[in-house]
């Protein structure tokens, strides 16, 4: 009686680790989307000090291609600067081919003039998606 007490208290105790760790790994990783797009409103405002919108466009659309496994064949549609954190942010969506040479379909990003984030999906955990596009979400729509 006493064995079976102290495993259901062990397992509880246990439990309760892995849900707090979880937890903790879902905030570090919203926090990392927030700060990314909050850090591609500052990049996007220091650039337009000095350049074009139509430069900044140009250049996050480079940034995009970059993460691509086939960059030429990468299609933009619906990019747009967006107000947001007291300055602007690259706003689109991208369609490129895959490894097997198919187009992927249309996936939103958010972009600056030095660097880039496509939307994630399709990984095992749907929860980890939604918290890494948060960021992407609040500033794109």
């Amino acid at each position: 009686m006493i064995k079976r007490a102290v495993f259901i208290v062990c397992t509880a105790m246990l439990l309760t680790a892995c849900a707090a760790n979880g937890q903790r790994i879902g905030d570090k990783l919203r926090d990392t989307a927030m700060n990314q797009a909050i850090e591609f409103a500052s990049s996007t405002r220091n650039y337009l000090l000095n350049n074009s919108e139509e430069s900044a466009i140009k250049l996050a659309k480079e940034s995009v291609q970059l993460g691509l496994k086939d960059p030429e064949s990468a299609q933009f549609k619906n990019v747009r600067l967006v107000g947001y954190n007291e300055s602007k942010v690259i706003c689109g969506e991208v369609n490129a081919k895959n490894s097997y040479g198919g187009y992927v379909g249309y996936k939103k990003f958010i972009a600056s003039p030095s660097g880039a984030k496509v939307e994630s999906y399709g990984n095992r955990y749907a929860e980890f998606d939604r918290i890494d596009n948060l960021g992407l979400v609040d500033a794109c729509g």
